[in-house]
């Protein structure tokens, strides 16, 4: 759940809403925004080269869409698809960079967490992320 700067931050943002199947956002996307779910609930999930897809999680309310390529810099990971219908509030990359940043040397810190945890799970997945059905 997110905090009260958190709160803040996302009090300047804009509402949005998504029916059932919509996709959020799009593996391969360069990150330009956060969302923060207010209602829902939403599914992670990776597409592999060979079009097969990997199940990473649901996420809902007071949940942080976005965070992981906000912080590495990277394209997004993976797509985020409504489940149900979802209100989130959208945050720009912009804002949320200059939020975080008096914060420098923990946000240079969870970047190379963030590389040591991909890079184990390049390693674990066999140098991709195994499939639904391989799992």
């Amino acid at each position: 759940m997110l905090g009260e700067a958190w709160s803040e931050l996302f009090a300047q943002g804009r509402v949005l809403r998504y029916p059932k199947g919509k996709v959020l956002m799009r593996q391969g996307e360069e990150c330009d925004r956060l969302l923060s779910i207010t209602s829902g609930v939403v599914s992670i999930v990776h597409r592999n080269a060979d079009g097969s897809e990997m199940w990473l999680g649901h996420r809902g309310p007071g949940e942080l869409l976005g965070d992981m390529s906000a912080i590495s810099g990277n394209v997004r990971n993976a797509d985020v698809i409504a489940v149900s219908p979802c209100t989130v509030v959208s945050i720009e990359l912009s804002r949320f960079l200059a939020f975080v940043q008096p914060h420098g040397p923990l946000v240079d810190l969870l970047r190379r967490e963030q590389a040591k945890r991909h890079e184990s799970d390049v390693r674990l997945g066999g140098g991709r992320m195994l499939s639904l059905t391989s799992r």
